[in-house]
């Protein structure tokens, strides 16, 4: 839940930017962070109702007993982390090119993005990996399967996620466009696409997925 607060501050951040790109990405990232959340928010749900408890200390090799959960959290997960061919990936990329084309403290609000993205890789993981691949933390835990009414409800806006990340375009007319516009006070030409070749923009999407996995790696120290 705390990421949602990292995720408000990242809207407020493009938003105060202001330009037709920033409010773009602004926009893209409430669809975004809407699918992965609510995945996972229903998932910790599945996973508490299977396992007896939603608590990562505890938790651990989840994936045999609760696989579409599993699946859904990780595609949830990767999303979130901005990993291709995940709609979170093109919203990362966005963001990254509307603060690299802001007015002001260009380099100041890319660094502030790019932590703020670093960190949201490692609670990606958390919350995707460690409850579901391992072994049990705690051994009176006795983690069972869940039914379908439990696992497709996280599982559908996964897939989604997966979906327009794969075909964006539709998503971008048809549901991005139309909010930007509103917003913006005008019509801003925007095409979604899931590569856009070798720039600057793809080389912090690469290190940021980086920094989110060395500060995941360095969890037990930090904590």
């Amino acid at each position: 839940a705390w990421t949602t607060v990292s995720a408000l501050g990242m809207l407020t951040l493009l938003l105060g930017v202001g330009t037709p790109l920033a409010i773009s990405a602004a926009l893209l990232l409430v669809t975004v962070h809407a699918l992965y959340k609510s995945a996972l928010f229903l998932a910790a749900g599945a996973v508490d109702h299977g396992a007896g408890s939603r608590d990562i200390n505890r938790l651990g090799g989840l994936a045999s007993s609760m696989p579409q959960v599993a699946l859904a959290s990780g595609l949830a997960a990767l999303s979130m982390a901005g990993v291709v061919p995940l709609v979170g990936f093109i919203a990362k990329e966005l963001l990254y090119e509307a603060t690299l084309q802001a007015p002001a403290a260009a380099g100041l609000l890319t660094l502030v993005a790019f932590a703020g993205n670093g960190l949201t890789v490692s609670a990606a993981l958390l919350a995707g990996y460690l409850p579901f691949y391992g072994r049990l933390k705690d051994a009176e835990l006795h983690p069972h399967p869940v039914d379908l009414r439990l696992w497709l409800p996280p599982l559908a806006p996964a897939l989604l996620g997966l979906l327009i990340g794969l075909f964006p375009g539709p998503a971008g007319r048809l549901l991005v466009a139309p909010a930007v516009a509103q917003v913006a006070g005008s019509p801003v030409p925007l095409t979604l696409a899931l590569w856009h070749g070798f720039s600057p923009v793809l080389l912090l999407s690469l290190a940021t997925l980086g920094a989110g996995l060395a500060l995941f790696s360095l969890r037990r120290p930090l904590l």
